[in-house]
């Protein structure tokens, strides 16, 4: 036995990285998320079980089982991929953002806004007064995926601020799944060096 599916599986992840990080696409992106969060979790789970009838390995694995519960990114991109599977939420957002102008750049007042879905449109009434004679364009202004708080299993984990003792607030989740795969990488290596 060797570590070769666990190897596929972190071949799998890194090619979604890439997919998120090439993607304008929210739904494309966070099928990649989703994947990636899969695929490092059954990479850590095949090379557990090849592994587990090692002479000594109970000893060696406990520093990457002690990274795993205890560093914040690696914890949150574990209870993610549990969020995921389980459907219990989700874990990467984007928050759009609409600018409503004038095409003349005239300022106005706005007095009241109302929203409404429509099949799948979000409609926007804005009452600005008087102002019936400007012309409005709205535009999207494109936000990045970021994390979201998991709640699983009745426990909360906040998206994760340092990893490895470095800052990484506000990480985008391609940084973070690329850090996270680094973790699994190198455990792979280190296992293959000692055992096989």
């Amino acid at each position: 036995m060797n570590l070769i599916n666990s190897k596929q599986d972190l071949e799998i992840a890194k090619k979604q990285i890439k997919v998120m990080a090439s993607t304008t696409n929210f739904k494309v992106f966070y099928e990649a998320w989703e994947n990636y969060l899969i695929r490092i979790e059954r990479s850590w789970e095949r090379a557990e079980r090849i592994l587990r009838d090692r002479k000594g390995i109970q000893q060696w694995i406990k520093p990457y089982k002690a990274l795993r519960k205890k560093d914040p990114l690696l914890k949150y991109l574990k209870q993610a991929r549990n969020a995921e599977t389980h459907a219990v939420t989700n874990t990467i957002d984007i928050n759009p953002k609409i600018v409503v102008k004038d095409k003349l750049g005239r300022p106005f007042t706005v007095r009241d806004t109302k929203t409404r879905m429509e099949k799948g449109t979000l409609n926007i009434d804005i009452d600005t007064g008087h102002d019936a004679l400007f012309l409005y364009e709205t535009k999207v202004i494109p936000s990045v995926p970021q994390f979201t708080k998991i709640i699983n299993r009745g426990k909360r984990f906040d998206p994760p601020l340092s990893h490895l003792d470095n800052d990484i607030e506000n990480i985008h989740p391609v940084d973070a799944a690329k850090s996270g795969l680094m973790f699994y990488q190198t455990f792979l290596t280190d296992a293959e060096e000692k055992y096989f």
